[in-house]
């Protein structure tokens, strides 16, 4: 029997075991079996959503629905666990695929639709609402800042605890964003959005996902959902400055 066939053989359990020995020693057991019974939904799958699904697994999550109607792009590449392989294919089967190759006993549903305002009779589009509030914790990803707040009324709504992640770089602002909120902030409403005519890059959204995250498992940890926390950081030039001075 070669090793790749005795590889194949281990116990999902025993695979899933050697993926987080170190995760054990840093964050305890009892957050660990906090993220592996947990459900968390990803809204969105691009360059903040991706990485941050892939942290997920890394970190022990076993149950993970990813949400995104987009395919992934040339451009993509600079700033997502996405690879040439993946061109043209939906985000959400290319994430699903990587997710699996790195423990294949996480449990993934994907749907390749955006989250949007509910149209009546739009089955596909309640199946995304559906999913979102179903789940325990909600990553808020989502390009178009309208259908984000969209996004966040809903859980307002449902009284769902949800973190939400933006990087936003343009010629009047370079900066991300990252909150575990009960609402959407005043001044967020404002924004444009992160969308398709910014610039972004793997040094700032890795950034931007490792505040989010850290800052989730803060309130895992605490059990505190019901507390805001939020995070933004400022650029000039595209290099990090205290939040407090000017651009």
């Amino acid at each position: 029997m070669g090793f790749i066939d005795l590889f194949k053989k281990i116990p999902h359990n025993t695979m899933s075991n050697h993926l987080t020995t170190s995760t054990k020693l840093a964050i305890g057991n009892d957050l660990l079996n906090k993220f592996k019974n947990t459900r968390f939904c990803v809204v969105g799958c691009g360059g903040v959503g991706s990485l941050f699904a892939e942290m997920l697994v890394r970190s022990g999550a076993e149950n993970i629905a990813l949400i995104d109607a987009d395919k992934v792009e040339y451009k993509n590449l600079n700033r997502t666990p996405f690879v040439l392989d993946d061109i043209a294919c939906f985000k959400v089967n290319a994430l699903e695929s990587r997710l699996k190759a790195i423990n294949s006993a996480v449990n993934i549903k994907i749907i390749p639709r955006h989250f949007g305002i509910l149209i009546e009779g739009d089955k596909g589009r309640q199946e995304v609402r559906d999913l979102v509030v179903d789940s325990d914790i909600i990553v808020v990803v989502i390009d178009d800042n309208n259908m984000r707040i969209e996004c966040e009324k809903l859980l307002n709504d449902v009284n769902n605890q949800y973190l939400v992640i933006g990087v936003e770089i343009n010629e009047n602002i370079s900066r991300f964003a990252c909150g575990w909120m009960t609402k959407t902030p005043d001044f967020e409403k404002d924004l444009k959005g992160y969308g398709e005519n910014n610039g972004s890059y793997m040094s700032i959204v890795s950034e931007a996902v490792s505040s989010g995250f850290n800052l989730m498992m803060h309130h895992m940890k605490d059990g505190d959902f019901a507390k805001e926390n939020y995070i933004e950081r400022k650029y000039v030039n595209y290099f990090p400055v205290d939040s407090n001075q000017e651009q």
